[in-house]
C-alpha cells in the first residue's frame, strides 16, 4: 500500500503549485485546484473569513486517474501563522490563536474522495496563514496557503428602554436603562437632562436620531442615537414655522418616508412632514392636516402606524380614529370613530403589537384596553378594559410599549415613579402577572413615555 504523511508547517512556505486554478465558492471561502505530478487533482480552499468563535469549515476534494486509484494521500495543515505588523502579531499572542482540525482526522484519501477541513478562529481577531501539504508515496507537494480573515467577535446592538420625565418648570429629562429579554436592567440605569423646559412627553425612533414631542411648546427635540444611546449633548429643540405649526404635540410616529406628528391642541389635528435620506425629520417640509373626514380627531395622546391605518388614541372620551394609509401616507379623508368600553376614558399610549392593539388608561381606572387586530385593523368589539390589581395596580398610566416578551407601562405617580411589567403570551397581556418595579435611576418627575430601541 502507498502512503503519504501530514506535514505540519508553521511557517509560511514556498508553494510548489503544479497546474493551480482558483475559483470563488458558495461558502465564504475561495477554492484552489491543483493538478499533481501523478495527473491527480485536489480542490482545497486558498482563502475564509469567519468571526470569532464560529467555525469556518470547507471541503477538500481529491480526483484520481484509473491508473492512480490505490494511490493514498494525505493532506496535512501547519498551526496558523499570524500574518501582518510585529504590534499584531504580539497582540494575537496573548490571545487565542485559530485551530486547525480535519474530518477524518487524519486527513487520509484513497484515490478519490473528500474531507473536511475546520478552522475553529479563537478569540483572536486579526490575519492568518495556514499551510497545507499533501504527501503520496514518493512526492511531497506544498499546496497554496489558506488565508484566514478573522473578523471578531459577532455582536448585536444594545437595546435600550427610555423613560420620559416631564417638570414643567425645570429642565426635562430622560432615564436609559439596558433592556434584554429578561427585562429591564435597573442597575444600568442614568438620567440625562434636555434642554429646557418644554413638556416632554414621549420619545420616539427612525434610524440614527431620537425624537421628543415638546407638549409644552409648538416644539420637538431631536437628538442623536450612537451604539451607546441617546447622545445628550446633541440633543436640540426644534420649531417648525406655518405651514407645519405644531400645536402641544404629543407623540411622533414614522411610516415609510414621512413623520407624523400628533398635536392634542386645538381639537386635534397631525403635522406630516418629509424624512431626508438619512432618517432626519425635514422640519421645513411640515404640514399640519387640521381637518379630517368624516370623524375627527379629539384631544389625541396616542399615535400608532401600521402599514394599512392609523391609529388615534383620545384622552377625553372613550374612542379611537383610525385613518387607512397608502404607501406611507395618511388619508386624511378617510378617517373613522371607533367606540372603546365605557372605562377607557383617557385612553394616552396606544401600541400595536402582533395579533393585539393595547390602550394604556390615564386617570383613576388604573387600567388599559386590550382589543384584537385582524389584517392590520383594529376589532373595536373585541375591545376589553383590564385593571391589574395588587404589586401590578397600574397609576394614571401614559404610555405603552411592547419588548420581547412583556407589556411596560409608565405610570405618572405624583413624582412617585414607577413603571409597571407584565408578561405577554399567545392571548395578550397576562394581567395577573403585573408587578411595580422603579428604574435605578430616576429623577422626581412626571413619567410620561416609555420607548425601547436598538440601532438596526
Amino acid at each position: 500500500m502507498k502512503k503519504i504523511h501530514l506535514i505540519l508547517l508553521a511557517t509560511l512556505v514556498t508553494s510548489c503549485n503544479n497546474g493551480t486554478t482558483s475559483s470563488p465558492a458558495t461558502n465564504s471561502s475561495t477554492m484552489a485546484t491543483t493538478v499533481l505530478p501523478n495527473g491527480a487533482r485536489v480542490t482545497y480552499p486558498i482563502s475564509g473569513t469567519s468571526v470569532s468563535n464560529s467555525p469556518f469549515t470547507s471541503t477538500i476534494t481529491f480526483s484520481s486517474p484509473n491508473t492512480q486509484s490505490s494511490t493514498q494521500y494525505t493532506l496535512s495543515y501547519s498551526t496558523p501563522a499570524v500574518t501582518g505588523s510585529l504590534l499584531s502579531r504580539l497582540l494575537s499572542a496573548l490571545n487565542s490563536l485559530p485551530s486547525v482540525t480535519t474530518q477524518p482526522s487524519p486527513c487520509i484519501v484513497t484515490g478519490s474522495g473528500q474531507c473536511t477541513v475546520t478552522v475553529s478562529p479563537g478569540s483572536s481577531s486579526g490575519n492568518y496563514t495556514i499551510n497545507s501539504t499533501v504527501t503520496y508515496p514518493g512526492t511531497t507537494i506544498n499546496l497554496s496557503p489558506l488565508l484566514m480573515t478573522v473578523t471578531g467577535e459577532s455582536t448585536t446592538n444594545t437595546t435600550y428602554a427610555y423613560f420620559v420625565y416631564t417638570k414643567n418648570s425645570e429642565s426635562d429629562s430622560y432615564t436609559q436603562c439596558v433592556a434584554t429579554a429578561s427585562g429591564i436592567e435597573s442597575t444600568s440605569c442614568l438620567t440625562n437632562h434636555l434642554p429646557g423646559a418644554f413638556g416632554a412627553q414621549t420619545l420616539s425612533f427612525n434610524g440614527n436620531y431620537a425624537y421628543f414631542a415638546n407638549n409644552n411648546s409648538s416644539s420637538y427635540t431631536q437628538c442623536l442615537v450612537a451604539t451607546n444611546g441617546i447622545e445628550s449633548t446633541s440633543c436640540t429643540v426644534i420649531t417648525p414655522t406655518n405651514p407645519g405649526e405644531l400645536l402641544y404635540p404629543y407623540q411622533i410616529a414614522f411610516n415609510q418616508n414621512y413623520a407624523y406628528i400628533e398635536n392634542s391642541g386645538g381639537g386635534g389635528n397631525y403635522t406630516k412632514c418629509s424624512l431626508g435620506v438619512t432618517g432626519i425629520i425635514e422640519s421645513s417640509s411640515c404640514n399640519t392636516i387640521s381637518s379630517l373626514t368624516p370623524s375627527s380627531l379629539s384631544d389625541p395622546q396616542g399615535l400608532a402606524l401600521n402599514a394599512s391605518y392609523a391609529y388615534f388614541a383620545s384622552n377625553n372620551r372613550n374612542q379611537y380614529t383610525q385613518c387607512s394609509i397608502a404607501n406611507g401616507l395618511i388619508n386624511s379623508s378617510d378617517c373613522h370613530n371607533f367606540t372603546l368600553p365605557t372605562a377607557s376614558d383617557y385612553a394616552q399610549g396606544l401600541a400595536l403589537s402582533g395579533d393585539y392593539a393595547y390602550f394604556a388608561i390615564g386617570g383613576s381606572t388604573a387600567s388599559y384596553t386590550q382589543c384584537s387586530v385582524l389584517n392590520d385593523a383594529i376589532e373595536s368589539s373585541t375591545c376589553v378594559n383590564v385593571v391589574p390589581s395588587g404589586s401590578g395596580a397600574l397609576h394614571n398610566a401614559q404610555q405603552v410599549a411592547i419588548y420581547g416578551s412583556y407589556a411596560y407601562f409608565a405610570n405618572d405617580n405624583s413624582h412617585s415613579s414607577y413603571y409597571t411589567q407584565c408578561s405577554v403570551s399567545g392571548g395578550g397581556i397576562e394581567s395577573a402577572s403585573c408587578s411595580n418595579l422603579t428604574p435605578g435611576a430616576y429623577e422626581s418627575g412626571d413619567m410620561r413615555g416609555i420607548s425601547f430601541y436598538a440601532l438596526p
